[in-house]
C-alpha cells in the first residue's frame, strides 16, 4: 500500500515537472535549448569577451546557478500564483521581469566598461613587470587587450570578482525574467484560464477566495468518490 502511494506521488511529481517543461518549451517558441543552458554555451562559444583563464569557472557557475534559479522559481510557484491575484503584489510580479531586463542591460554595459578598465590595468602591469607569453615557441609581450584576454593565464586578474559577478548577472537576470514570464503562462494553463478570462476577468482577492473554495470542493468530491 505504501509502495503504491509512493509510486503515485512520484508519478504526480513527474507529471507536474513534465507539464511545466512543456509549457516552458512552448513559451520559448523555436529556441533550441532552455534558457538555463544558454550561459555556459555562450561562454564556451566566446560570444562575450572574457579572460580565457576564467572561462571554465564562468561556464560552470552560470550553468549551475542557472538551473538552481530555474528550480527555485518552480519551487515558489505557489507564492507567485497566489500573489498574481493580489493587488499590489500583482503589480510587483508584473514589474520584476521588466526590472530584471533593465538589470541585464545595465550588467552588460557595466561588464564591458569594467573589462576595459581591467585589461588596461593588466597592460600597465605587463609593461611595468615586462611580462610575456609564449606563442609559437616565441616570447611575446602583451600589446593589446586581446593578448591580455587570451594569454593572461594564471596571473591575478584586475577586478576579477567584480567582472565575474557582472558576467553572471547578465545571464541570470535575463533567465530569471524569462522564467518568471514563462511561469505566469504555466500558472494560467494550470488554472485553465482562457485568454478572454485572463484579459478581462476579475483578478482580485475575492476571485482568489472563490477559486480556492472551488478547488477544495472538487478535492472533497474526489476524495469521497474513492
Amino acid at each position: 500500500m505504501a509502495s503504491n502511494s509512493l509510486t503515485t506521488a512520484q508519478t504526480t511529481t513527474q507529471n507536474r515537472l513534465r507539464v511545466f517543461a512543456d509549457a516552458f518549451k512552448g513559451y520559448m517558441g523555436v529556441m533550441p535549448i532552455v534558457a538555463a543552458a544558454l550561459a555556459p554555451l555562450l561562454t564556451f562559444l566566446k560570444a562575450i569577451p572574457r579572460y580565457e583563464s576564467q572561462r571554465g569557472t564562468l561556464a560552470t557557475l552560470s550553468g549551475i546557478l542557472g538551473f538552481l534559479l530555474l528550480a527555485w522559481l518552480f519551487y515558489v510557484r505557489r507564492t507567485i500564483a497566489l500573489g498574481s491575484l493580489i493587488r499590489g503584489f500583482r503589480f510587483l510580479i508584473n514589474m520584476i521581469p521588466f526590472l530584471l531586463i533593465v538589470g541585464t542591460v545595465a550588467s552588460f554595459i557595466g561588464y564591458f566598461q569594467l573589462l576595459g578598465v581591467s585589461t588596461g590595468t593588466a597592460l600597465t602591469l605587463a609593461d611595468k613587470n615586462q611580462w610575456t607569453y609564449a606563442e609559437k615557441d616565441k616570447s611575446v609581450g602583451f600589446k593589446t587587450e586581446s593578448d591580455v584576454l587570451k594569454h593572461w593565464d594564471d596571473r591575478p586578474v584586475p577586478y576579477s570578482a567584480s567582472l565575474q559577478l557582472l558576467y553572471l548577472a547578465i545571464f541570470l537576470a535575463a533567465e530569471c525574467a524569462f522564467v518568471l514570464m514563462a511561469l505566469r503562462e504555466y500558472i494560467n494553463d494550470t488554472r485553465r484560464v482562457s485568454e478572454l478570462e485572463w484579459m478581462f476577468g476579475k483578478q482580485d482577492a475575492q476571485a482568489l477566495t472563490e477559486m480556492q473554495e472551488s478547488i477544495q470542493a472538487r478535492l472533497k468530491r474526489e476524495a469521497a468518490q474513492r
